[in-house]
């Protein structure tokens, strides 16, 4: 994220705002949240920063090692900027919340609901809308920017309260990520309620200050698999992006940041540096849960599904999960396309569960840890909005006596 006059002129702002008393008070901004006659989003983010980057601050002070983690929350949460509407869904929840640098927990210090209608409900209100109630300040226009700033009042008194930091932030020795006080404090959890919808977490870190592997991609991703099962993080299935990443995230370091999150219920969408930007992924408009069986050559297994579709029909962080002698998961993409409302059909990407390989050549890899066998091909009937039918297979590979793939039925369940 490009550090913009916008965002100077924010932190600017800071100096006038009055001081915060109690460090565990967590600013709220609900007016957009469950307005009447406006649909809610389906997915939440959580802005993560870690607290290594904070340095605690006196009351009513500011200190310029504060200011590239601030511009950049400024920045991805102006509301006026048209261009929020390619990276948020209209009144999408959003959370910030700093990870202690002392591994104690992640401390939310802001929650609310973005203050950004849809371009469709722009129009509607913009037919109530006459060019006298704007000349009078009362039009659409007036409104907006008096919402907008509204909003971002409350944003940066939070990032003031954010500056309140346990432990030292500056000056800490090098350590593993996997033993890092950003883990211990994800492990912890978000503290972020699920019914707010799907997750997206976007952690600012400068992860050159942690030491990665220096091996080989293989040997760097099977390390990360451990010890993220180790650490308990999970990131109950999100989409992940993570900024502050030194050479854009290639090598054995970034292979392990990917296979660490993935293995804590994460899929990375963004490795970028700290001056960089998230990837715009399009917000879901329909998100169902599905619930069923596969069938393994030992008998069957209790199969889930979170399937979350944009506006294209596009699967967005969606998932899919098996239980055997443990639960193995894997996010998937692909397209659902549709005759009418009785009959669709999903084709999957042909990733799917081979997104958990440690080999780094093209010939996919079957290794028996991996969920649904590693297969790519991922495809379904849903019939009646409430029955998927299909099976998970790969033209490479096959379980034996079941050389057609795994099938599976799944029913609709409760969200």
């Amino acid at each position: 994220m490009r550090i913009s006059l916008v965002g100077t002129i924010i932190l600017a702002l800071l100096c006038l705002l009055p001081s915060i008393s109690h460090a565990s008070e967590v600013r709220t901004f609900d007016d957009f949240c469950d307005m009447d006659g406006y649909t809610n989003a389906l997915r939440q983010t959580v802005v993560v920063v870690d607290g290594r980057l904070v340095k605690s601050e006196k009351e009513g002070g500011i200190d310029s090692a504060n200011r590239p983690w601030r511009e950049f929350i400024a920045n991805l949460l102006n509301a006026e900027d048209p261009s929020i509407q390619q990276r948020f869904a209209p009144r999408e929840r959003v959370t910030i919340a700093v990870a202690e640098n002392d591994g104690s927990g992640t401390r939310n210090i802001f929650t609310g609901c973005l203050p950004t209608y849809s371009k469709e409900e722009k129009r509607e209100d913009a037919k109530k809308d006459t060019a006298w109630g704007d000349f009078l300040g009362g039009g659409l226009n007036a409104k907006l920017r008096k919402e907008a700033d509204a909003f971002r009042q409350a944003m940066l008194v939070s990032l003031a309260e954010g500056a309140k930091t346990r432990g030292q932030a500056n000056g800490v020795a090098k350590e593993a990520l996997a033993n890092s006080t950003l883990v211990s404090s994800l492990s912890r959890g978000l503290g972020i309620a699920r019914d707010n919808g799907i997750l997206r977490v976007i952690i600012y870190s400068d992860l050159a200050q942690y030491v990665m592997p220096a091996g080989t991609v293989e040997e760097a991703r099977k390390q990360a698999r451990g010890e993220a099962e180790s650490s308990g993080v999970d990131l109950m299935n999100s989409e992940v992006h993570i900024v502050g990443i030194q050479g854009a995230g290639g090598g054995a370091g970034g292979e392990y940041i990917k296979a660490f999150f993935l293995a804590s219920k994460g899929k990375v969408e963004t490795l970028t540096g700290i001056d960089g930007t998230i990837r715009a992924t399009n917000p879901p408009v329909k998100v169902e849960i599905f619930q069923g069986q596969i069938k393994y050559p030992d008998g069957p297994a209790t199969m889930r599904m979170r399937l979350a579709l944009d506006r294209n029909g596009t699967a967005v962080n969606s998932w899919a999960e098996v239980i055997t002698d443990r639960s193995r998961f894997t996010p998937f993409g692909g397209v659902l396309t549709c005759k009418n409302d009785d009959e669709c059909e999903f084709v999957g990407d042909k990733v799917f569960a081979q997104i958990w390989s440690d080999d780094p050549a093209p010939e996919p890899d079957f290794a028996s840890w991996m969920p649904f066998g590693g297969f790519r091909e991922f495809a379904f009937k849903l019939t009646g909005g409430h029955t998927a039918v299909g099976k998970i297979f790969d033209s490479s590979g096959y379980v034996p006596t079941m050389e057609d793939g795994l099938p599976f039925e799944l029913n609709l369940a409760s969200n």
